[in-house]
């Protein structure tokens, strides 16, 4: 052991187990019992009975907190009653086990002063006592000299009593932490003295030698911690003591110095534990972040001492401190070395090889890795660890995310109380939601919820099941989630992110106002890039669609210049390109959308870019951009809904500029291309005008006639009557608007 070992434990002193039912008649203690018969020959009223009955019966079912209210209570009510002593008593049981140390401190220090012949007051004297010192521990000023005095009271009081022997080494306790070390030496000393068969008489000469070294008494020190090997030898500070002077440097945090000493030591000739002294100077090393010298001295023990106790762990700690410098590979090779071996370490050597791997980006070396110690590794603590890293691996494997998934359930599943338990449930929740199996995502983070309603995972899993709602469209479940989880989760790091989804939660049911409302308060706060990029452009379209162009143009920008690169960017170029638009700034939505095409060849907004672009070009008269950025449509995909206007733009774009013969091209193509269009009948319209501008007024009639025939068809599906128009008549009179 490496720091001066203190033992502390909590003083709850035995009890009697009180139980009450509620039947027909009133609330009565269990039979039995001493403290009911107690409780039934103290002469308290009906009324008292009953609340000391409910205070024990909270406290029986570790209820501390309603039965402190009960105690509390009942002094109130009744504070003359016979019952009111063991009140106050258990009323300090219970803030103890609540921690409240203060309040429990209070009600024993009442039952100390004050009934000085209860029956439990060398308990309450005890307990008085460890909340005070445990009140030190917390630094509050005074209560480690409170605790002195307590406990040399209780052992004046009671010089035979039956915690004394605790009351002597708390003292000593208090009085070490208190600086008075020569108190804290006659403490110990007593304690050593008068009770040869104490449980705490190792502990007892452990302090005594280093409380006498830190007084500069050396052969006092020395003589306790003969005494501690002579009766202690296989103890497990046997070798701590042995290296006294070393680990009492060390304890006092002065780790430089310990390590010194420590290479000293190894260097003394005859010295017989030279691998133990190597080891702890390579601990002192490692405490100082020295992990490469750390790594280099550990390395020594297998390489000089092989038959060292020490070999395996030693392996292991180079292991972890190669890896600590993000020196891998040797890292690798100790715990290769390690899983060779027949060392109990293999599983967690095997562990740590398998980050590397995960690391390395070897996931299958991973795989293999676990399938080949797993099935050696029983009830090794590190077994779970591994088939941890081995559902990693496949996760990082594509392909096998469903077998990553199912191997975390099983974790879960097979090992509810293990530490990782609670980490694998989670990630099948997450694996499943990246898999898009949402039902069963949202099945594991309510057993997740069940089983572990308080750990600190929960959050996590609870934005799990948000977004699963969210990608089913089940928006208004998800933003309830995510306002909880921001509201709850106040100091996870995530909670920008949830903040940012609820908004878009809220955006996603068309709620605009509610969106621009919950975001523009938090959106400055926002330090990640990309959730400050998600902000401004659920923001920025919502005052799009609430015809607020200014405010879309500031946001969309925002979102800009928060991550230019953001998957989402190319989205926010061609909003704000249209926002700009609306602004009656053509040139600069032009140059956004050429930015758009520019900077994300690959976006599947590029259809559409090209489209709107044609789209303001010829609303700016530039025919000629327009006629390229129509056709551009098309050559990005010919399958895109955007490709028949295109088609119907370049038309009129072509006709604007006269070339008619290419206009009727156009139209053509749309029509034949695309004959079920909605724009067809206004085709057949455009083509006419076409055809009569290029002097082909019998097909220019026939165009208009299909045109006219199908204004009449919709004309008749809409009010039941005939359009009596014909075309030639609109012809011969010259009423056809000219290009």
């Amino acid at each position: 052991m490496l720091h001066r070992q203190v033992h502390r434990w909590t003083f709850l002193v035995t009890w009697s187990l009180l139980a009450a039912w509620a039947g027909q008649g009133p609330m009565v203690f269990a039979q039995g019992t001493k403290e009911a018969k107690a409780a039934k020959s103290a002469n308290s009223p009906q009324e008292a009975l009953g609340v000391y009955s409910d205070a024990a019966n909270f406290q029986n079912n570790n209820a501390f907190d309603l039965a402190a209210e009960e105690w509390e209570k009942f002094l109130q009510k009744f504070p003359q009653d016979p019952l009111a002593t063991k009140a106050q008593h258990y009323l300090g049981v219970c803030n103890l086990q609540l921690k409240q140390l203060d309040k429990a401190a209070a009600a024993f220090a009442a039952v100390v002063k004050n009934h000085p012949n209860f029956e439990l007051i060398q308990d309450a004297y005890l307990n008085l006592g460890w909340c005070q010192y445990s009140l030190g521990g917390q630094k509050v000023e005074g209560a480690y000299a409170q605790a002195a005095a307590t406990f040399a009271e209780m052992v004046k009081k009671f010089p035979a009593g039956k915690h004394t022997e605790q009351a002597l080494f708390y003292a000593g306790e208090a009085e070490y932490n208190l600086g008075k070390k020569k108190e804290a030496v006659a403490a110990y000393d007593q304690l050593i003295k008068k009770y040869p068969q104490s449980a705490l008489r190792s502990d007892a000469l452990y302090a005594l030698g280093v409380t006498h070294e830190e007084l500069g008494q050396h052969a006092d020190a020395g003589q306790a911690y003969d005494l501690f090997l002579k009766e202690f030898a296989s103890h497990e500070l046997a070798n701590e003591v042995q290296m006294r002077k070393a680990e009492t440097v060390l304890q006092a945090g002065d780790f430089a110095a310990a390590e010194k000493m420590f290479g000293d030591v190894a260097k003394l000739a005859g010295l017989a534990s030279v691998d133990h002294a190597l080891y702890r100077q390579a601990f002192c090393l490692s405490k100082l972040d020295k992990f490469a010298e750390a790594a280099a001295l550990y390395v020594r023990i297998p390489t000089e001492f092989a038959q060292s106790p020490y070999v395996a762990d030693a392996a292991m700690s180079a292991g972890r401190c190669y890896y600590r410098t993000e020196q891998f590979p040797e890292a690798a090779q100790w715990f290769q070395k390690v899983v060779d071996g027949s060392s109990n370490g293999r599983i967690e050597a095997a562990h740590w090889l398998c980050r590397i791997y995960l690391r390395d980006k070897k996931p299958q070396q991973a795989i293999n890795l676990a399938k080949q110690v797993l099935p050696k590794a029983g009830d090794d603590p590190f077994a779970v660890n591994l088939q941890m890293d081995q559902a990693d691996a496949w996760y990082e494997s594509a392909d096998s995310r469903p077998e990553a998934v199912a191997a975390y359930l099983k974790i879960a599943t097979g090992h509810p109380q293990h530490e990782l338990a609670a980490q694998a449930l989670y990630n099948a929740a997450f694996g499943a939601l990246e898999l898009g199996q949402y039902d069963e995502a949202l099945k594991h983070t309510a057993d997740f919820l069940k089983a572990y309603p308080g750990h600190r995972l929960a959050p996590d899993v609870q934005y799990v099941s948000a977004e699963c709602h969210l990608q089913r469209g089940e928006h208004p479940q998800a933003e309830k989630l995510y306002a909880k989880l921001a509201e709850s989760a106040t100091d996870h790091p995530d909670r920008e992110t949830w903040q940012v989804r609820r908004g878009l939660a809220i955006y996603l049911q068309k709620k605009y106002g509610d969106a621009v409302a919950a975001l523009e308060p938090t959106v400055a706060e926002l330090k990640n890039a990309d959730n400050q990029a998600q902000a401004q452009f659920v923001l920025g379209v919502s005052h799009f669609y609430l015809d607020q162009f200014d405010g879309a143009v500031q946001a969309l920008q925002a979102a800009m210049k928060a991550n230019p690169k953001w998957k989402q960017a190319d989205e926010a170029m061609l909003f704000l390109a249209r926002a700009l638009r609306k602004q009656d700034k053509t040139p600069e939505a032009i140059s956004t959308l050429s930015q758009l095409i520019t900077d994300f060849p690959n976006s599947r907004l590029l259809d559409q870019a090209h489209y709107r672009c044609g789209e303001f070009s010829y609303a700016a008269g530039d025919y000629k951009t327009a006629i390229a950025e129509y056709d551009a449509v098309v050559a990005a995909d010919a399958k895109s809904p955007f490709a028949p206007y295109a088609l119907y733009g370049k038309g009129w774009a072509q006709l604007k500029n006269k070339a008619y013969p290419e206009a009727i091209e156009s139209f053509n193509a749309l029509v034949a291309s695309h004959p079920e269009h909605a724009l067809v009948a206004d085709t057949h319209l455009a083509l006419g005008m076409s055809l009569r501008q290029a002097g082909k007024l019998d097909d220019a009639v026939k165009e208009i006639d299909l045109y006219l025939a199908s204004a009449e068809s919709k004309w008749q599906r809409l009010s039941g009557l005939t359009c009596p128009s014909r075309a030639s008549t609109f012809i011969s009179r010259g009423r056809l608007p000219s290009v």
